[in-house]
């Protein structure tokens, strides 16, 4: 990627990731995946490969959410002015999740767990709600309140599979808390249950709790998943905001952590990840994990690249955008800050 005319949402610096970039670490060779709905073929978003879970056929369409998703975890730095990804230079792969019904959803992550493991993906990210509430068993009517038990075995023993693997996934903690603060994945939430899994909560601008981020025991690290600008259709960008881009944000991270240490297996990288996170003031644990993912102390043992210098970005709309040392405000030259750290 071209590090002097990259721009980054506010979150990137939060997070340290130009230290990453600024090392050569971006994401590359590791292989990143998603399962939502059907994602836009973005400029900014060349996709590897892609599947359709069950009856469906084509993975391809212009669905927004998961178009943003993508942007956040991998988006390419194509135009100043519009943020690049957190691991720009990983390899993205698509699987659009079949949704009629809670069981049709989880039969597709049983298709996304194998199609991921037979392309060798490392990182799976799911940003996306499976209810709790099994009351509703699928009988074939359609019924979508609930998920069944019948596959709850089934889909367990997939995820298993994907640990044994190496196969690391993610997900979203969900966006139905009450705004009070306190646990409610216990009884609303099952893919924080699935074993082995790392759950995202969302963190705001300022350093607070998203109001609506699950809260619980489940809860593993929090990322910054408000206003963030990525990638949209109609080769777009655009800003939202939830558990849902706080996720690909994580995902992109571990991407990162992988391609410094690829030589460690990944449960040996989950733990070099969880013990650097740093605690956000205020929060509980319940509400944030173990915190905020930063960089490694061997991160800084790599030299810095020759064209990482100079680097200089004003603030607006949420993102840090590229510029000289110097840009206009109110129609008078100020100096911009560099690096773009607050």
């Amino acid at each position: 990627m071209e590090l002097l005319k990259s721009t980054v949402t506010y979150a990137h610096p939060k997070l340290r990731i130009d230290d990453y970039w600024n090392r050569g670490i971006t994401g590359q060779g590791v292989k990143v995946a998603a399962i939502d709905d059907p994602i836009y073929e973005h400029e900014a978003l060349p996709i590897v490969d892609g599947m359709a879970c069950g009856p469906l056929t084509a993975w391809k369409g212009t669905s927004e959410h998961p178009t943003h998703c993508a942007g956040i975890a991998c988006a390419k730095n194509l135009q100043n002015g519009q943020p690049a990804g957190v691991a720009p230079d990983a390899e993205y792969y698509h699987i659009r999740m079949f949704l009629r019904t809670y069981g049709d959803r989880i039969k597709s992550l049983v298709e996304a767990i194998d199609y991921s493991l037979e392309k060798e993906v490392d990182i799976l990210f799911m940003s996306i709600h499976i209810a709790e509430n099994s009351i509703n068993y699928d009988d074939g009517r359609g019924s979508s309140a609930g998920t069944p038990k019948h596959l709850r075995i089934k889909m367990r023993e997939a995820f298993f599979k994907a640990y044994k693997n190496g196969l690391i996934i993610v997900v979203a903690g969900g966006n139905h808390n009450d705004g009070r603060g306190e646990d409610n994945i216990e009884f609303e939430e099952l893919l924080p249950k699935m074993p082995n899994v790392i759950t995202v909560a969302n963190l705001t601008p300022v350093n607070t709790r998203r109001e609506a981020s699950g809260v619980g025991k489940w809860v593993d690290v929090a990322g910054y998943g408000s206003y963030i600008k990525s990638t949209i259709v109609n080769d777009n960008y655009g800003k939202l905001s939830g558990t849902s881009m706080s996720t690909p944000q994580i995902a992109g991270i571990i991407a990162l952590y992988k391609q410094l240490f690829s030589d460690l297996p990944s449960q040996e990288i989950i733990e070099k990840v969880f013990d650097n996170c740093e605690k956000v003031p205020g929060l509980n644990s319940e509400q944030q994990g173990r915190g905020v993912p930063m960089p490694p102390a061997e991160l800084y043992s790599l030299p810095i690249l020759d064209e990482a210098n100079n680097q200089f970005r004003r603030y607006t709309d949420y993102t840090w955008q590229a510029t000289e040392a110097y840009a206009k405000k109110d129609g008078k030259w100020i100096e911009t800050e560099a690096m773009g750290y607050v």
